[in-house]
């Protein structure tokens, strides 16, 4: 929509004698301290009103013990007036009549933590009670008040023998009239100033709107400066403006405009106790200082309800042709809002309808609104210092509404860095600038540092094994105090019997605990087969296998290798279990290969074994001497020429006998046959 924007500055509000502060400006807060105000003839009337806004942070046992107004007490007689309250949120408003005190009170109508308006009026026939502008009670009298030389006192009662009866809360905007208002002009200035323009302007006889910086000052004529003794001066919670509509049991339809530019329109469905907005000329004198927002500082408006039952409110800002908006911020146009004068500001933001002017917000609570240009918040899903690491992606991801964004470094824009994601490699500081003009705002900074990765090197093996080899104990890789994984590996050893043939990678990775970083070095291993074993073949002595070019051989007699026999052929001397493992040229070894020999084809000079027969030829008794490589018991076999054996006996390393006496002479054979199944055979020969 085509708009034309006009701004007419339109300030009803008279200032009187001091500067004032925007909207409820200040209050004071009291415990156990008060205001004092010198005794004046202008505060002693026959007809009088008293009217303040109070917030109360607990109430008193008794009616009279929370002191709001007091210019009362009985050191000479009964005399002056009071307004106070107690008793769960009662109020009372007593007058000296003849020397008797007069009083009407309310039931317990107010909560604690809520203002309320609350006043006492006495015309010289009747006696009222207020709050929030409606009359709740009466007393009737007629007579004259019996004023005294008291001091007036706020927060504390002012002749102080009965006790202090000290006011717990914050208390404002404290106006005593020499005329009893009626409830119409209670309600018209209840939530604005009181200027000029109050029809009784001339009855005002004191006037403490507390907005003074450090000092008491009345805002009447009469210039009734007083003395804060203890009470703190804080920014007050108030609902007070400069004008105000007010709307009382029924559904509420108001609006209030200010300066011809703008209006706030409140409506319910439901029919409320009391209603009242209000417009503030001026800025808030608690600022808006909520991020991303920039607010209109001419005015702002309030919403009141004064009843204590939930309630339910539309509120409707026809921002009309106010300077603040602009073509280029309209779009980012809402509502920032505060439950009351003396609390931070927060975005309550709103529909917002462009062709119409307006933002539309229902509001269940009291609350100070003022418009706003609510810009999106440039934020990113991550924050402050990253690190990462050597080859790694810091993607950083736009997490607020804004659909124009640029991403920053250092060096300003990035180019071609518009989309709601920047994926970022190499250490510097980002942030994200978003939306359009008028509204621009800037993330908080990420400050990515990447860090390097460690050297790693795998230790120096071999890069051959065989598929029965042993275990392999891996050290040597450098930084010490990383791990080992790969087929075959436990720990830092390597199993190659585990793993079939075939070509496998070891990996040995480092973390740096420092960084968080790490990086990881491999290995190539090849696992080889195993040699087939080879085929024996005995011809006569000799036991051969195939010869093959690059194998290596050993022959093994029982469990043990014979030293030098490590061809492909080996001659025996002596019977027994013979075995031979080839290895290829990678070093593999096959399984042994067993052959069993027999004394069949052995000569008589067989293994060179330290076995010797004495005497030989023999006549019947001969000694066998065995050396020192026998170690063990061996069995002796003396066999006649047909192969019977005729002699046998067990003997232990040594010398021992055998005896031939009887028997043909010819040659025998003499068998040892030792524990591994070898055997060693000598020829006797008996003459």
């Amino acid at each position: 929509m085509k708009k034309i924007f006009l701004f007419t500055l339109f300030v009803s509000t008279l200032f009187i004698g001091h500067t004032q502060l925007a909207g409820s400006g200040k209050a004071y807060d009291f415990s156990s301290n008060y205001i004092t105000i010198p005794n004046n003839a202008a505060l002693n009337s026959n007809f009088i009103t008293l009217e303040a806004w109070i917030k109360a942070d607990s109430w008193a046992t008794n009616i009279w013990e929370n002191v709001i107004i007091s210019k009362d007490g009985w050191a000479s007689g009964n005399q002056g007036y009071t307004l106070r309250t107690g008793a769960n949120g009662s109020l009372s408003f007593n007058i000296s009549g003849a020397g008797v005190w007069q009083e009407v009170t309310t039931g317990p109508v107010m909560n604690t933590g809520k203002w309320y308006h609350v006043a006492g009026t006495y015309d010289g026939t009747t006696m009222r009670v207020y709050v929030n502008g409606e009359q709740l009670n009466t007393t009737p009298f007629s007579g004259t008040i019996s004023n005294g030389t008291y001091d007036l006192t706020i927060g504390r009662i002012a002749f102080t023998s009965g006790g202090t009866r000290y006011f717990d809360g914050m208390i404002d905007e404290v106006r005593i009239w020499n005329s009893a208002l009626p409830q119409s002009s209670l309600r018209d200035f209840m939530c604005k100033k009181v200027t000029g323009t109050h029809p009784q302007y001339a009855n005002l006889a004191g006037y403490w709107k507390f907005d003074a910086i450090g000092s008491i000052t009345d805002s009447s004529p009469n210039g009734l400066n007083g003395t804060s003794v203890g009470a703190t001066q804080v920014n007050s919670g108030a609902p007070i403006g400069n004008e105000s509509v007010y709307s009382y049991g029924s559904p509420a339809l108001l609006t209030i405009p200010w300066g011809g530019v703008d209006s706030l329109q409140v409506s319910s469905i439901a029919s409320l106790q009391n209603i009242h907005i209000y417009s503030v000329t001026g800025a808030p004198t608690n600022p808006v200082t909520v991020s991303g927002v920039t607010s209109d500082q001419t005015h702002f408006y309030g919403i009141y309800v004064g009843q204590n039952s939930a309630y339910s409110v539309d509120a409707t800002y026809f921002y009309g042709s106010n300077p603040f908006v602009t073509a280029g911020n309209e779009q980012y146009l809402g509502l920032v809002g505060r439950a009351n004068g003396n609390v931070s500001w927060a975005s309550d933001g709103g529909t917002l309808t462009q062709a119409t002017n307006r933002i539309d917000k229902n509001y269940t609570n009291r609350r100070e609104i003022v418009l706003a240009k609510v810009c999106p918040p440039a934020t990113v899903n991550v924050s402050g210092t990253q690190q990462i690491c050597f080859g790694d992606t810091l993607t950083m991801n736009s997490t607020g509404t804004s659909t124009t964004l640029q991403w920053h470094n250092a060096s300003g824009p990035i180019a071609g860095a518009t989309s709601p994601s920047l994926s970022v490699t190499t250490s510097g500081n980002y942030y994200l600038v978003a939306n359009g003009p008028g509204c621009l705002d800037t993330s908080a900074t990420v400050a990515l540092t990447v860090n390097t990765l460690p050297v790693v090197n795998f230790a120096s093996i071999p890069t051959d094994y065989c598929e029965n080899g042993p275990n392999v104990t891996i050290s040597g890789s450098t930084p010490s105090g990383g791990l080992y994984a790969g087929s075959g590996m436990t720990g830092n050893q390597f199993a190659p019997s585990t793993l079939s043939t075939g070509n496998y990678t070891l990996y040995y990775t480092f973390l740096n605990v420092s960084t968080s970083c790490m990086n990881t070095d491999s290995l190539e291993v090849t696992v080889n087969a195993q040699p087939l074993p080879p085929v024996i073949t005995a011809v006569g002595s000799d036991i051969c296998v195939p010869t093959t070019a690059g194998y290596t051989y050993q022959w093994y007699l029982g469990a043990s290798p014979i030293p030098s026999a490590t061809n492909p052929c080996f001659t025996v001397t002596n019977n027994g279990n013979y075995s031979v493992v080839w290895s290829n040229a990678l070093g593999c070894s096959s399984d042994p290969t067993l052959i069993t020999v027999n004394d069949a084809a052995l000569g008589e000079n067989a293994f060179d074994l330290n076995v010797s027969i004495h005497p030989n030829p023999i006549e019947s008794t001969f000694e066998i001497s065995i050396g020192n490589e026998i170690t063990s018991s061996y069995e002796l076999l003396l066999m006649d020429a047909l192969g019977k054996t005729i002699v046998s006996k067990t003997a232990i390393f040594g010398s021992t006998n055998m005896n031939l006496e009887g028997y043909p002479t010819g040659i025998y054979t003499l068998k040892l046959i030792l524990t591994d199944g070898s055997t060693v055979v000598r020829k006797v020969v008996k003459k």
